[in-house]
């Protein structure tokens, strides 16, 4: 046989196994190739891993399909895809994050994802797949930077990252007026879909899947969980700083922002189906510079305020919709979620960023700590909660006010709301294993933590910036664990805080590989008479088995219930 004969034939029985096992081969030792129906996608060799990048998953939601549901990428003839640069990051305000990375262009055609391929044999049965949902409040934030693959450490750890842009702001969660809402959660869940239909041409397990997120992307996982339409596509979950304990908006009434946001635009103010055909006539630049002029002056992100500790983020999930017929609080007490093992947390000071944006300053006098709480619950509550806070003491120690409010935030809406969600799943029959991550204290700075020093930012929000590292000084903040997590711990961390970063995406794989059993003994599986646990610390010893069962605080929020807001409304 010719060396061309020969040369033919190993070529033929390249695309062979290609066909067949419907797994990565490279073409050269950079470039990588994976064929999915139609579409052939190159990509590109990184340190640890084989990375498939900005891949369309859904059509652009442009056009007519602004403030549509995500419609599946239509593929109709055979095509070479260019998969080795990430695809354009959707409208935000800004870059807020440039420890992390900033994006190299923003689109409204910014529905790609992302695949991280561990190098190596894939087990039987194909790589264990996690796919992330970034945070950002709904209004910022992209899967289109290298922070969350840069480090390789879910690679090393043999496990396949995904992850997905979904639209942000007023065209991904804007409702009422006629529009549905809930766009980006449509997003999520066809970038879901798509993984479900062609991991397995990367060498992915279909059949394991653990979707996971943090703060925004966590409240998103929180409603897959309780969606009928994210039926059957994860087979577990991870959620980071989420919570069930804020209002949802409904699509039946225009509320006070869509009102002021469509005048200042110029659009209908009456909540008509004219809303919806205005903003699609204007810019996405047009419509979220005015939802940015309209946020606090002192917010890093755009958060409004109607009161004191109301946290009123302009954009959340919305409930009464054919995907989310009811708020996630009430689909875990009645036991109508997707059946999935949980593993869930929360940061140790959680509440201290979201009293920072909400108030803007600290208090310090006695007066103005209840001003706050008479202003956010009820009398009656106010009280209630006085007698279980005492303003001046905390934890054996003389707390500021904003401490003491930090601390009510972090077990209502943080803690307490992921005990809650936490004894729901477990009551099921499920396994849940649940944390608290209180490392990084000492100064573990994080790409996604805002610089003051960052160009991008208004001079408003450079103040905040700085006021936010301020109040972060000495505690475990809303993010404080995703360096850890993804293994961004800079060089001038302590050697206490790697060993929690191993230990901790360590954990992690190992719940995405087998969330039956992966993680245990050293983390026992919570239920809801004992309460287990897991603390991770930057002291000796890094993990520490604890127990919430008899915590006082707590059982006074569960008994308050988690939808006090109902009495606001």
């Amino acid at each position: 046989m010719t060396r061309r004969a020969k040369t033919d034939l190993a070529m033929a029985m390249a695309g062979l196994a290609l066909l067949l096992l419907s797994a990565v081969s490279a073409v050269t030792s950079t470039s990588p190739q994976v064929t999915i129906q139609n579409l052939t996608l190159t990509g590109v060799e990184s340190t640890s891993s084989l990375d498939f990048l900005g891949i369309p998953f859904a059509e652009p939601p442009t056009g007519p399909r602004r403030f549509q549901p995500a419609t599946p990428k239509s593929i109709s003839s055979s095509l070479e895809f260019n998969a080795t640069s990430f695809g354009a990051a959707c409208p935000q305000p800004a870059c807020m994050h440039a420890r992390q990375g900033c994006p190299e262009s923003y689109s409204e055609d910014c529905l790609f994802l992302n695949v991280f391929v561990p190098k190596g044999r894939a087990p039987e049965g194909g790589w264990p797949v996690f796919v992330w949902i970034h945070g950002g409040a709904f209004v910022e934030g992209t899967a289109s930077v290298r922070s969350w693959s840069e480090s390789g450490v879910f690679a090393d750890e043999g496990v396949m990252l995904v992850t997905a842009n979904y639209r942000l702001g007023a065209l991904g969660w804007m409702a009422g007026g006629g529009l549905e809402g809930n766009y980006g959660l449509s997003d999520q869940r066809e970038a879901l879909r798509w993984v479900r239909d062609h991991i397995a041409a990367f060498g992915g397990d279909d059949s394991q899947i653990t979707v996971g997120g943090e703060s925004a992307g966590a409240m998103s996982i929180l409603a897959h969980i309780a969606s009928p339409e994210a039926a059957g596509l994860f087979d577990a979950a991870i959620v980071e700083s989420g919570t069930i304990a804020l209002p949802y908006g409904t699509p039946t009434e225009p509320g006070t922002f869509l009102v002021e946001l469509s005048r200042k635009l110029g659009c209908p103010q009456d909540g008509g189906g004219d809303v919806a055909a205005c903003l699609r006539a204007l810019s996405s630049e047009e419509i979220n510079s005015t939802v940015t002029e309209m946020a606090n002056p002192g917010s890093i992100v755009p958060i409004v305020v109607k009161e004191p500790m109301e946290l009123a983020e302009p954009f959340y999930p919305t409930i009464g919709t054919a995907d989310l017929p009811f708020h996630p609080l009430l689909s875990f007490e009645e036991g109508k979620f997707n059946k999935v093992p949980l593993l869930i947390g929360q940061n140790q000071d959680e509440g201290a960023v979201f009293v920072d944006a909400s108030l803007g300053a600290h208090p310090t006098k006695l007066g103005e700590v209840e001003a706050v709480l008479a202003k956010t619950f009820t009398p009656e509550l106010s009280l209630q909660i006085r007698n279980q806070y005492p303003l001046w003491r905390h934890g054996g120690a003389k707390s500021s006010a904003s401490d003491v409010l930090s601390r009510i935030a972090t077990d209502y809406m943080f803690k307490g709301s992921s005990r809650k969600v936490a004894s729901e799943v477990s009551a099921a029959g499920l396994p849940v294993y649940a944390y608290i991550f209180d490392a990084g204290s000492g100064g573990v700075v994080s790409p996604w933590t805002p610089s003051p020093e960052d160009p991008a930012l208004n001079p408003d929000q450079r103040k905040a910036a700085a006021r936010h590292s301020k109040v972060c000084l000495g505690k475990v903040c809303h993010g404080a664990e995703l360096p850890f997590v993804f293994g961004e711990i800079e060089s001038a961390g302590k050697d206490e805080d790697f060993a929690v970063s191993r230990r901790i995406s360590d954990l992690w794989a190992r719940f995405i590989k087998d969330p039956q059993v992966g993680v245990q003994p050293d983390w026992p599986a919570f239920d809801p008479e004992g309460q287990q646990w897991l603390t991770f610390s930057d002291s000796d010893p890094i993990l520490a088995n604890t127990s919430t069962a008899g915590d006082a605080k707590l059982d006074f929020w569960d008994s308050v219930g988690y939808d006090f807001w109902k009495q606001r409304l």
